[in-house]
């Protein structure tokens, strides 16, 4: 539940068709939540929620993917950005 993270426990991000792409952001993968909805979004109060915890709104690029793809991908680039270190 979003009530179980408390305050201040990493950065929160929520993935947003029209947010700039992850590939060129800057993330705090250390203890980052990512929150993806389905194809229908998030419900309005679940927005208002995200907005009050200040979740980042990233995009994963110009084509809708899948809830289950959209966590791949993020996976996968949070891989890279640690193999590059």
């Amino acid at each position: 539940m979003v009530a179980d993270l408390g305050e201040g426990n990493g950065a929160r991000y929520v993935l947003d068709e029209n947010a700039p792409d992850v590939r060129a952001m800057e993330l705090d993968d250390r203890e980052g939540v990512f929150f993806v909805g389905d194809h229908l979004g998030f419900d309005e109060a679940t927005r208002e929620a995200l907005v009050a915890m200040r979740a980042t709104a990233i995009g994963l690029g110009p084509v809708s993917v899948h809830a289950e793809d959209a966590v791949a991908i993020v996976a996968n680039e949070l891989d890279r950005r640690a193999a590059a270190r």
